[in-house]
């Protein structure tokens, strides 16, 4: 969801916007010919994180730059690259120091769309693109050697102009905005979430406002079916809160990273940095907790799964399957086991157990290696949920209400998995998955959802879960080529549903992975286009943009050795799912 100072709107005096790529704009950089003709018209079609870069890039010593140099040495039809030489110029013939004014006036102007490593990179491409150049004593001409070093200084900035394009922050979530309370609260729950704030009272940790103010702001993308529970989240909230210094250390770091990556503040690098320091505490919490026999195995389970949620959301791979691993151990001391049944796990105690299953059938579907529990669950009839109950989405069951995709559907996607690395032969296998296709055609309920819009999203969300499981199917089961005509037809499928989505808002948050499933398959440049699209627009964690760059780094295999049986293998792990 594009800011709202760049919603699209139609100029009197220039063009429409071209993110839609309409006619009437040629997209040529910083603004469209179309623009420039017009006395006092300018193109806004650049998101925010271009524009920052846009800025920097438009910056200079007025009048400084001798255009006569730049075209000596290069043609380039494209204003990017001429843009980029003329300042190289301009401040080559000066101190050869980078103009400082720069990062600072970005930052003055667009610091609310970019955090510290965002503000970093621009810094970072400034140094790295106006290196100091040794001058002769004609300062204002520039040797063979220099020109050449200039032309690839000038690659590398171009380059990092695309990367910013493609991966600056797209959503600013902004909760009190009136013109777009649709977004925010799709299905009109927030009232009761203050209502429940407001019963709840004083609470003895001050701090604790933090947690109620990030539901109050990032409740529908936080929870799938946030709706369902309005009436019990603020109040278990404050319980897991005050449960341990690690939950409390964890649950801060989580809600204040949330806040530096959305919110349209000024303060965005000073919380990132106190998201940092609030998840090195929950770390050195954890360890003793760990460490201390009088604490609850499902304490220390809690504890870690709510690193593991904050390392998700950070984007920290490494860290993120670590813990995951750490989480297994303690999974298997409070199920007295290795087997889970997820459609029958309930209580409000088993949260944590059931967030763990899904992190795990998503992180063995990402590394393609088998799950860490046995996921074993007696499928229900789909007669029985052809009538849609009050609450049929609740927080003491199944892991649907916070991820969306369907419980079945994840009981189904860990068989497949489980069958995917099973020592039988390969007609075994291709009978069982066959079984196991056929399943996920048929096992789904309806939807419920307080709108008609909202209900027909869901329903789209739904489909689009299902096209994912059977394109996973053929991933893992028959190593399906991706001409396949069934993967094909459900790549079309996923590309249509997700037409009927906005981009960044709820349900569309929470399908990162149908959309880089549905990409890995892809054979088209347009549909690889839209489907690296959806990835990113789905928010702006880091997760997002490395799904992106595994999706770049894949297609450049496939069409390299002319396909690719697997999108895992890489170590350390590239992406998380």
């Amino acid at each position: 969801m594009a800011p709202p100072q760049s919603q699209k709107q139609r100029s009197r005096t220039g063009c429409l916007p071209c993110r839609k790529r309409r006619k009437k704009c040629d997209e040529q950089l910083p603004v469209c010919a179309r623009c420039a003709r017009i006395v006092g018209s300018q193109c806004c079609w650049l998101l925010p994180s271009q524009q920052v870069l846009g800025l920097y890039l438009t910056l200079s010593e007025p009048g400084s730059a001798d255009l006569s140099h730049v075209e000596a040495i290069t043609t380039s039809p494209d204003p990017c690259d001429s843009i980029q030489l003329a300042h190289s110029q301009s401040y080559l013939t000066a101190t050869g120091e980078f103009h400082s004014d720069i990062g600072s006036s970005a930052q003055r102007a667009h610091s609310t769309y970019y955090g510290a490593q965002g503000l970093s990179f621009l810094e970072s491409v400034a140094s790295n693109s106006y290196r100091a150049y040794r001058s002769s004593d004609d300062k204002h001409i520039i040797g063979a050697e220099e020109l050449s070093d200039l032309a690839k200084d000038v690659s590398v900035s171009i380059n990092k102009w695309d990367y910013a394009r493609s991966y600056g922050p797209t959503v600013t979530w902004i909760p009190h905005n009136t013109g777009l309370d649709n977004d925010f609260d799709p299905d009109d729950a927030m009232p009761l979430i203050r209502q429940s704030i407001a019963m709840l009272g004083d609470t003895k940790e001050p701090v604790f406002v933090e947690v109620e103010n990030f539901y109050l702001a990032f409740f529908a993308r936080y929870y799938y079916d946030y709706a369902s529970i309005t009436d019990l989240v603020i109040f278990r909230a404050r319980e897991r809160f005050a449960t341990s210094d690690c939950l409390k250390q964890g649950m801060l770091s989580t809600a204040v990273l949330f806040r530096a990556n959305y919110e349209n503040s000024g303060l965005t690098a000073p919380l990132r940095d106190h998201a940092r320091e609030l998840h090195s505490l929950a770390v050195k919490t954890l360890q003793v907790d760990l460490d201390n026999h009088m604490v609850s195995p499902w304490v220390k389970l809690s504890g870690v799964m709510e690193l593991v949620n904050h390392e998700y959301y950070a984007g920290n791979l490494a860290t993120y399957y670590h813990r995951l691993s750490q989480a297994a151990s303690l999974a298997r001391m409070v199920l007295h086991g290795n087997t889970m049944d997820l459609l029958n796990v309930t209580g409000e105690h088993t949260f944590d157990i059931r967030l763990f299953a899904w992190c795990d059938i998503m992180g063995a579907m990402a590394l393609s290696r088998p799950t860490l529990l046995d996921y074993e669950s007696e499928l229900p009839n789909p007669s029985d949920h052809s009538i849609v109950e009050e609450h049929h989405a609740h927080p003491d069951k199944g892991v649907e209400w916070i991820f969306g995709c369907p419980d079945v559907l994840a009981v189904l996607l860990a068989r497949t998995t489980k069958l995917m690395h099973a020592s039988i032969s390969l007609e075994e296998k291709v009978t069982r998955g066959r079984e196991i296709e056929r399943l996920v055609h048929s096992q789904f309920g309806m939807v419920r959802a307080k709108t008609s819009l909202m209900r027909v999203a869901r329903l789209a969300a739904q489909e689009l879960w299902r096209h994912a499981a059977i394109l996973y199917i053929h991933h893992a089961i028959f190593k399906s080529d991706h001409g396949h005509a069934v993967i094909q037809n459900s790549v079309k499928q996923i590309i249509k549903l997700a037409a009927t989505l906005k981009a960044g808002v709820n349900p569309d948050c929470f399908l990162s992975v149908p959309y880089f499933i549905a990409g890995f398959f892809a054979t088209s440049p347009k549909h690889r286009h839209i489907l690296r699209s959806r990835v990113l627009s789905c928010g702006n964690e880091r997760f997002l943009r490395h799904l992106a760059e595994a999706l770049d780094e894949l297609w450049k295999k496939s069409d390299t050795s002319g396909g690719l049986t697997s999108w895992a293998g890489d170590h350390p792990p590239k992406f998380i799912f």
